[in-house]
């Protein structure tokens, strides 16, 4: 492995992530908008390596692109689907604590 090798991750989280280039250039693409992202490289060649460059901290555009809102109306759809699943399950449990507290009534009446 040779080339440059780049350390990132999204600031004050510091879950890691490398990406191993043969080229200088680097694009990246899962990174949230409007983010702050600490970035360090390095020269791999062969077994030599440098030391890891001065931090650059840098904060990523907020979303504008197409893929960005439509990743957006994917997590609010996301959103909106688990908020409906509960809905309905806070709904069900309800309805079966009424079932179940009517007959319990009959049951009182019956007897």
């Amino acid at each position: 492995m040779s080339g440059p090798f780049l350390k990132y991750f999204q600031y004050f989280d510091y879950r890691f992530w490398y990406l191993n280039s043969t080229d200088l250039n680097a694009h990246i693409d899962h990174l949230r908008p409007n983010t702050k992202y600490e970035f360090d490289v390095r020269i791999v060649k062969g077994r030599n390596q440098s030391p890891w460059s001065m931090k650059e901290i840098n904060t990523t555009m907020e979303a504008g692109t197409e893929r960005e809102r439509q990743r957006q109306r994917d997590t609010e759809k996301e959103t909106e689907r688990e908020k409906g699943q509960k809905q309905r399950k806070r709904e069900r449990r309800v309805k079966y604590r009424d079932r179940q507290k009517n007959r319990q009534r009959e049951r009182e009446r019956s007897s």
